[in-house]
């Protein structure tokens, strides 16, 4: 129960984020409000959300955490309308504070959002990196749907931006691994197989990229009828 009331708290601080970055936006961040609900995070992953790696015992290193994932969560929503800036420390400030506690779930995900926040700033070697961190921290979280992310992102760096695919594809036999191993989570999914046919199409592997888009469009579907 505290688990599952922890993920609703920060699903509630990334949907009033956004709200609250709407209500003050400019025009060109309003074009992104429809980017920005699609990118929240399901509220069906609360029911019955797991942490592999136990917290720390100590009172303080947890009240700490719980303020870095409430900062990530709203980091989360200014990336999504496009806010990399400001999103960006929070991430940061998330990995130090999960490096200090001890706390690798936490280090993990603020590191695929700084990596984000990198990407789209085209900074691309930094997000290579980044994101290649992500995926080391997330396994040793035993956070297979983390790795998943983590170098699917990397994967689209490299393939899409760096105009490197075929150097990018050597990591799906590791994606498709562990998202088998994490019970295929929808979200994780369609983001790999949308990312999936992008490398392929550029290889102009064309039947296969359809497939993995096909994949990516229906589990979406059902994500958000």
């Amino acid at each position: 129960l505290d688990r599952r009331m922890r993920c609703l708290d920060e699903r509630l601080v990334e949907l009033s984020a956004v709200v609250e970055g709407l209500t003050e936006a400019e025009p060109g961040t309003l074009r992104s409000a429809s980017d920005a609900v699609d990118q929240l995070h399901l509220v069906a992953d609360c029911q019955d959300p797991r942490d592999l790696v136990p917290r720390p015992a100590s009172a303080s290193a947890r009240a700490a955490i719980v303020e870095a994932e409430n900062g990530l969560a709203r980091a989360w929503a200014m990336q999504a309308l496009g806010q990399y800036e400001p999103a960006r420390p929070l991430a940061q400030k998330a990995v130090e504070v999960g490096e200090r506690a001890g706390f690798p779930p936490l280090v993990a995900r603020a590191l695929v959002l700084r990596g984000e926040c990198e990407d789209r700033k085209h900074e691309y070697a930094a997000a290579k990196a980044t994101y290649e961190h992500a995926a080391n921290v997330a396994a040793q979280a035993k956070d297979d749907a983390g790795v998943v992310e983590a170098l699917a992102r990397g994967s689209l760096v490299v393939g899409g931006h760096m105009g490197r695919p075929a150097e990018a594809l050597t990591a799906r036999r590791f994606v498709d691994l562990a998202l088998e191993r994490a019970g295929q989570p929808p979200r994780v999914r369609a983001l790999w197989h949308h990312i999936l046919a992008i490398l392929l199409l550029n290889q102009e592997r064309y039947e296969e990229a359809l497939a993995s888009e096909r994949d990516a469009v229906a589990t979406w579907r059902k994500i958000l009828p």
